[in-house]
């Protein structure tokens, strides 16, 4: 049986080439891994239905390897960061995968993240966003949050009013 990697990435990845390229970085590193990746329909029902704790109770403890993906700037949304922290506290090995522009390339980087410095990364709180700061770099805008994405390579140079996120919930069914 394969071993499991967890592939932790903001909502505004999926469906793009950024997540296609990193799933091909994955695959190529992790040749011997099957790659749970939260961006399928099942996954979203089951968030709807269960919030974060789907993520974090439930997919991230099958695995043996999380890779979680910040946005360009290498801050974490608080769903990535809080499936980063179930990882470190189960021990897992834990990769971050970066996605960067400078100029018109792309430069894409993984990196492991030895659990002697998961303490630091749990408690250097200032490269963890709040929900609602990672709600406004994921969605274009309070009136089409849960429905338009806001470009990945753009979401940390906009103006985020973290209170104007504050009455956005994804729709329950």
């Amino acid at each position: 049986m394969l071993k499991k990697i967890y592939f932790a990435h903001p909502i505004n990845t999926y469906e793009t080439p950024f997540e296609g390229i990193a799933l091909e970085v994955i695959k190529r590193r992790f040749p011997n891994h099957d790659i749970i990746c939260p961006n399928t329909p099942a996954h979203a029902a089951e968030y709807t239905a269960h919030g974060m704790s789907y993520f974090t109770e439930r997919l991230v403890p099958q695995c043996s390897v999380t890779i979680g993906m910040p946005y360009p700037d290498g801050k974490f949304g608080a769903g990535v960061a809080s499936e980063i922290r179930k990882a470190f506290e189960l021990k897992q090995d834990v990769y971050v995968l970066m996605i960067c522009q400078s100029f018109s390339d792309l430069s894409v980087s993984l990196r492991y993240i030895p659990q002697t410095l998961a303490q630091l990364f749990l408690e250097h709180t200032q490269d963890v966003l709040d929900r609602y700061t990672t709600r406004g770099r994921t969605w274009v805008s309070p009136e089409e949050y849960g429905k338009t994405p806001l470009h990945f390579l753009k979401s940390h140079i906009v103006h985020i009013n973290p209170e104007d996120w504050k009455h956005c919930e994804m729709p329950q069914k």
